[in-house]
Order: structure tokens, then sequence, then C-alpha cells
């Protein structure tokens, strides 16, 4: 740091090379198309899981308690 420019946050950049821009996949043979990044088969590859989906284990929403009273 030169004396003009004193080390406060609003003069702080990161470091040359330590970011890099999100790569763009499945756009095209030669960059990273096709299977993206993702393999060949299973269901991984497939865009089939749903997010909530934990592998078999108890589902989140059927682990808590439910409520009390009448209905």
């Amino acid at each position: 740091m030169a004396e003009n420019n004193p080390l406060k946050v609003h003069n702080l950049r990161p470091a040359p090379g330590a970011k890099t821009a999100k790569t763009r996949v499945g756009r095209g043979e030669a960059s990273k198309g096709k299977t993206a990044g993702r393999g060949t088969k299973g269901t991984k590859a497939r865009y089939q899981v749903p997010e909530r989906f934990e592998g078999g284990q108890m589902p989140l929403h059927m682990r808590l308690p439910k409520l009390k009273g009448f209905k």
C-alpha cells in the first residue's frame, strides 16, 4: 500500500486470480456440454431428485411432531 492509499475497507480489492467466473455447463459439446459434469446415468444425472428427498431417510415433515388439538 502506498502512503496516499491507506488500508481501509473501501480500498481493498481481491487478489489477482482469486475470483473466477462461474462455469456455464451444458452449452455445447466443447464447453462442458452433454452430461455437464453429472456423469452418465443414475438418478442424479436425470434431474428427477426433489430437493427435499433425503435418500430413504424419514422425511423432515414426518419427523416433526404433529399439532395437538381437535379438528
